[in-house]
């Protein structure tokens, strides 16, 4: 008989490799699974924050933007003459249209006024002669209504940058042709010239992104100067000074930081669009700008597709902190970005430093305005008003605010002249301290001073 014997069997373990194996094939899963569900999270993100927009009816679109002039017949609309006047101007010279012009500034700037040689004279009228036909297309330009005009941006951020370098000859042209005029005692027409210069800078309206309102900022900067030059050497007429205020008004309005702010949303979800949800890409933006050059490349790994996700979804969050903060009156905007740069990421170091420019340009402009009323009233009553409180209602619809601190620009004034300013950036009142201290710093205080002319 034969015996059964048990055999205690016990079970083998796995190979390693087997078991490292097994366990990346899980961790791989465990990713993917993480990753897709990361990803559908953050696109669900994206298209709530672009319905959050489109629910409280902002534009969704930069046609959407330029819409207020309406239609207007072609043979009738500025925008002809303004592309073949600024594409007939010389971009590689505005180094030298800057040198001259910074020359010529200065040396109107440090003669008594009413004071200009004949030299000078000569000078500058020497410049502009070869000029006159693109100054002309601009003047007529500026007395047409204006439907839109293309900055090309939706063909990419660098035909963007060309055509701004041919605006901005453009503009350094213009400005010389105001010294110009006003070196000759041509007061008038140096005041209609800067006019021209003002209408002018309605092609930036089409798409008023940070970087283009940034350059008009700093060409708004370059007329002010220019028109304060003209009031200090020049006799407008009350109807001139009029028209001068009114586009000077024109050129900036109150509503414009918000635009830039909803305008750089615009381009960020055109060029992301591909992080959208389709649905919504299709629903909100616009089919022209679905393969803009510009348009990022979604990298193949999930790992780097959702840092740009996540990014994208930081910024529409960012953005819509901007805009509403935007919308409030000053200083509030200012405000929120100190605030906000209390943990500042790319995004809010460029919105602060764009609004920060934008108080700037508005301060300076607000002063120049005021200047024209306090100009107009001293005409009317031969003496500069003790307030500026004076000036409202008669030359001034409304008090200028300083960005700065919300309240009425400031003004001192002596018998040799008078100064309308804001406190600038550093919120300190340095009593109309407006020029440089050193070459290469910012003034104190930014505004305007006009000398009264010296009676013989």
């Amino acid at each position: 008989m034969t015996e059964e014997v048990e055999v205690d069997v016990k079970e083998q373990p796995l190979p390693l490799w087997r078991r490292v194996l097994m366990a990346l094939i899980i961790i791989c899963f465990v990713f993917a699974a993480g990753s897709m569900a990361a990803s559908y999270l953050l696109r669900w993100q994206l298209g709530r924050e672009i319905s959050k927009a489109a629910g409280i009816g902002e534009p969704m679109s930069f046609s959407e933007m330029a819409k207020g002039s309406g239609e207007v017949a072609a043979d009738k609309d500025a925008a002809g003459l303004y592309m073949e006047a600024i594409l007939a101007t010389f971009p590689d010279d505005q180094g030298n249209l800057l040198n001259v012009n910074s020359h010529y500034l200065a040396k109107l700037d440090s003669v008594p006024a009413g004071e200009i040689t004949k030299e000078t004279h000569r000078e500058i009228s020497q410049q502009m002669i070869k000029f006159q036909s693109i100054l002309a297309r601009f003047d007529k330009a500026a007395g047409m209504p204006l439907s839109g005009f293309d900055m090309d941006l939706e063909y990419g951020m660098e035909a963007c940058q060309k055509r701004m370098k041919h605006i901005r000859a453009a503009s350094l042209l213009m400005s010389l042709r105001v010294l110009e005029l006003t070196s000759r005692d041509q007061d008038e027409a140096a005041a209609y010239s800067a006019m021209s210069m003002l209408r002018m800078m309605r092609v930036f309206e089409s798409y008023p992104t940070m970087i283009i309102t940034s350059t008009k900022a700093g060409l708004v900067g370059l007329v002010c100067d220019d028109v304060r030059i003209l009031l200090e050497h020049g006799d407008l007429s009350e109807e001139t000074l009029q028209k001068l205020q009114a586009v000077l008004n024109e050129t900036i309005r109150a509503h414009d930081l918000e635009r830039s702010f909803i305008a750089e949303r615009i381009y960020q979800m055109a060029i992301t669009s591909d992080l959208l949800p389709k649905k919504l890409a299709a629903k909100y933006l616009q089919d022209d700008f679905l393969d803009m050059p510009e348009k990022i490349s979604v990298p193949e790994s999930s790992l780097g597709k959702l840092k740009i996700q996540m990014k994208s979804v930081l910024f529409f969050r960012q953005i819509a902190e901007f805009i509403s903060a935007a919308g409030d009156p000053w200083p509030v905007p200012l405000d929120t970005f100190e605030k906000l740069s209390e943990k500042p990421s790319p995004l809010v170091k460029a919105g602060s430093a764009f609004t920060g420019v934008f108080a700037d340009v508005s301060a300076v402009l607000g002063s120049t305005v005021t200047t024209v009323a306090v100009e107009r009233y001293r005409k009317a009553n031969g003496k500069a008003p003790d307030s500026l409180d004076e000036l409202v209602p008669d030359y001034l619809g409304a008090a200028s605010v300083d960005p700065y601190t919300g309240k009425q620009l400031l003004y001192v004034h002596d018998d040799k002249g008078y100064t309308v300013y804001s406190i600038g950036a550093n919120r300190t009142d340095d009593g109309g301290k407006i020029r440089s201290l050193e070459k290469g710093t910012k003034p104190l205080d930014r505004g305007v001073n006009i000398r009264f002319r010296e009676q013989p």
